[in-house]
């Protein structure tokens, strides 16, 4: 199955379920949704969804705790944590980046716009993914933790 077909299908499912008919890849620009939405607004909403998350994991990132770790081992956690939201939130700007120029490519929109939405839904995914390892961290992250727990799952 194509990349194109595979996301077609999941922007799609909305509409399909409501009865709406759906065209093959191939006339996918025309008829693409994304459940109530055009495709063109789904990839809007996502890029604001990306930016604010952005923010959020790079102010995370530089919270400190109110009471600093004094054990080695969890101020190395909290340090490792810190990193790897810095890297999230690089990747949520690099991907905004993206979707800005696929909603203004021109006649290659939909498919730019198609790219961008399966990136969209594959970096959540990772991020959740990648978010688990953290939830054993100790107390002392657990605010911070919770915060960057909820943006990740409000990019939806």
């Amino acid at each position: 199955m194509s990349v194109r077909w595979a996301l077609t299908l999941v922007l799609v499912a909305g509409a399909a379920e409501a009865g709406s008919s759906v065209d093959t890849p191939g006339h996918a620009s025309t008829a693409v949704r994304c459940g109530e939405q055009t495709l063109a607004a789904c990839t809007q909403r996502r890029v604001e969804a990306l930016q604010r998350l952005g923010a959020t994991l790079k102010r995370a990132a530089g919270q400190q705790p109110a009471k600093p770790p004094t054990d080695p081992k969890a101020r190395g956690e909290l340090a490792r944590y810190d990193r790897w939201l810095t890297l999230q939130s690089e990747r949520a700007e690099k991907l905004v980046a993206e979707g800005r120029r696929a909603l203004g490519a021109g006649k290659d929109a939909p498919d730019r716009q198609m790219s961008f939405n399966l990136q969209y839904l594959q970096l959540q995914s990772q991020m959740q993914n990648e978010n688990h390892a953290y939830t054993a961290v100790s107390n002392i992250m657990k605010t911070k933790h919770d915060t960057v727990k909820n943006s990740i799952s409000n990019i939806r």
